[in-house]
Parts: structure tokens; C-alpha cells; sequence
């Protein structure tokens, strides 16, 4: 989790993430691991590991969120959506199946909860990531926009 942040943080243009500015580097991990936890358990959703010879190489964090008010009154049918929170490779293994194993191992638990969407969320300035989503069946849907202020 905290190299998963490094990374994001390193790719951020504005320079608005920063795990550094609200905890010591030591406590980083195992907070954001619990709070990880917490959302698995709150959320009926799943946390998938992918390692190679005991050493964690990658996760990926899957929740399922039902319906709001709104969108029961919005959309044409009752949905259950599967979302994708998490998904980080380790540098030396990106690009060898390892993260569309864990897409695959997700879609397939949002199969059994009855999920009939599965949607994720890409930080604008990964590139890589969003064609990555692409490849396996992606398509952009909304737009998130932010001004600093």
C-alpha cells in the first residue's frame, strides 16, 4: 500500500497526494491496510493478492455498492454495481498477466454477488492504466474534473 501511494503520488501533476503530509511514513501501511479491510468487510467486496515466491507483487480491491435513491429513480433496471477501488502491480511485473489475472479473479466474484456492472475509477494522469482498462472491455463513462481554488 504504500509504495501503491509513492506511485500515485509520483504521477500526480498537481501535487495534491501525499501520504507523507497526514502520517509517518511507518503508520502509513497498516492504516491504510485496516481502512482497506473495513471497506472489504462494509462492502461485501473481496481483496485479491497476486505473489511470486512469497513476496507480494500486486492487490486489487473489489466492492459492491448498491443502488442509491437517485439511481433506482435514473436508471432503466435494478443493478447491483461491482466496483474496482485498487489495483497496483509492482514495477517488475507489470505487463506479464498479473493485473488482468486480478481483474478476472474480481469480475468473476462480482459474477457470484450478482454485479451486473463492474466499473473502476482511473487517475487521469496513469495513461497506461486507462488503456490498460480499455483492452479488457473499459468504456469511459463519466468524467471527473477538479479546479484548485
Amino acid at each position: 500500500m504504500v509504495v501503491f501511494e509513492d506511485y500515485l503520488a509520483s504521477i500526480d501533476n498537481l501535487s495534491r497526494l501525499s501520504r507523507a503530509s497526514v502520517l509517518k511514513k511507518r503508520d502509513y501501511g497498516p492504516i491504510y491496510v485496516r481502512c482497506t479491510l473495513n471497506s472489504v468487510k462494509k462492502k461485501r467486496g473481496i481483496l485479491l493478492i497476486a505473489e511470486h515466491n512469497g513476496k507480494i507483487i500486486g492487490f486489487a480491491v473489489g466492492l459492491i455498492h448498491k443502488q442509491s435513491m437517485i439511481q433506482k429513480i435514473e436508471l432503466k433496471r435494478k443493478t447491483r454495481f461491482g466496483y474496482l477501488s485498487e489495483l497496483y502491480i509492482d514495477r517488475k511485473y507489470r505487463g506479464t498477466g498479473v493485473a488482468k489475472d486480478l481483474i478476472c479473479g474480481i469480475e468473476n466474484y462480482f459474477k457470484e454477488k450478482s454485479c451486473d456492472t463492474f466499473t473502476t475509477d482511473v487517475f487521469a494522469p496513469n495513461a497506461r492504466a486507462r488503456r490498460f482498462y480499455e483492452k479488457l472491455g473499459f468504456v469511459e463513462r463519466s468524467i471527473g474534473l477538479l479546479k484548485e481554488i
